[in-house]
């Protein structure tokens, strides 16, 4: 009797012929897991803080393979995924699943925390992809999305689960070139003017209409400027809702105020001042850098706005105020 040995997904098979070879499958089904999700940062790697050590997952199946003709894998429901005891390996938490025989899965992976609220405003539909409905400004710090290209129409190995923030920042630092000439500078509040504070987050853009909430962002913190060249001391930090400079036809400014005391071997005097800093739109997953430095010894009146933007996470704009 000869034994042929096969490998398929599935349980083993016997098969009667008239010289009665046995057909054996002696492979085992392999599991879906997902790889430890990180963020990709242009040429870096880095691990996304989780508040909790857990994450959602939708799973499509497509008989064709083309995603064409898709149905729920899982149900209409998300799949809590945990990371396991051992290894970096992660997997549903209510059981094990397995890869079909025939035809390919997709996936598309949510997080949110600290805001218990966030469950009730998630859906999906194979259309859009996960779907926030009525987001905050306060909100989206605690959204991140997997990004779907690398989760799409697979059928073996672990699932590669790469997740971006929903949100962005917009944070503004501050030199004063003048110090060493007797000009103290203090940065007296920032505002960000007519703001989109609410909306939608589809698949992986954000979506608003007319009756949004809008609304300022400010910060009246007295900071004293003491470096010379921009540095990361500022308390000018804003979680915002990506968006356009011009949103639903209201143009958003960013005002600056700030007060300066001039004291040196000839003269000694006090003023205010407002600066009003071109805006710029805010991405997903992005923080910007707005980099203001002030230059009040400057022969001439001069303001330079030159943006510099990384391939990942990070746009700086640097603004140059000669006054």
């Amino acid at each position: 009797m000869k034994k042929l040995m096969i490998f398929a997904l599935g349980v083993a098979a016997v098969l009667a012929s008239c010289v009665k070879n046995e057909v054996e499958d002696i492979s085992k089904p392999e599991e879906i897991a997902f790889k430890e999700f990180a963020i990709s940062e242009g040429t870096r790697a880095n691990t996304v803080a989780f508040e909790h050590d857990h994450f959602w997952a939708y799973a499509k199946f497509s008989n064709n393979g083309t995603g064409s003709d898709y149905t729920d894998f899982w149900g209409a429901d998300a799949k809590r995924i945990e990371k396991k005891a051992t290894g970096d390996k992660w997997a549903a938490a209510d059981g094990t699943y397995y890869w079909p025989k025939a035809g390919k899965l997709s996936f598309w992976g949510f997080y949110h925390a600290g805001d218990a609220t966030l469950g009730g405003k998630v859906s999906f539909d194979a259309a859009n992809g996960v779907k926030y409905t009525n987001v905050t400004d306060v909100e989206t710090e605690h959204i991140l999305v997997a990004n779907p290209e690398s989760s799409k129409l697979l059928d073996k190995n672990d699932v590669p689960m790469i997740f971006r923030h929903a949100g962005a920042q917009v944070i503004f630092r501050f030199a004063n070139k003048s110090k060493e000439q007797g000009y103290t500078l203090t940065i007296k509040d920032v505002t960000i003017t007519e703001a989109v504070k609410q909306g939608d987050f589809i698949y992986s853009a954000w979506a608003f209409d007319v009756a949004d909430v809008k609304g300022n962002y400010t910060n009246d913190t007295d900071y004293l400027v003491s470096n010379t060249a921009i540095a990361d001391n500022s308390p000018f930090a804003f979680k915002v809702i990506p968006q356009t400079l011009v949103q639903s036809g209201i143009e958003k400014q960013i005002i600056i105020n700030y007060h300066v005391d001039v004291e040196n071997s000839t003269v000694k005097y006090s003023y205010d001042g407002q600066y009003t800093a071109p805006a710029t739109a805010w991405n997903i997953n992005t923080i910007h850098y707005y980099n203001i430095t002030f230059n009040f010894t400057s022969a001439e009146e001069e303001i330079l706005f030159a943006p510099e933007v990384e391939e990942w996470l990070t746009e700086e704009h640097n603004i140059n105020v000669n006054d």
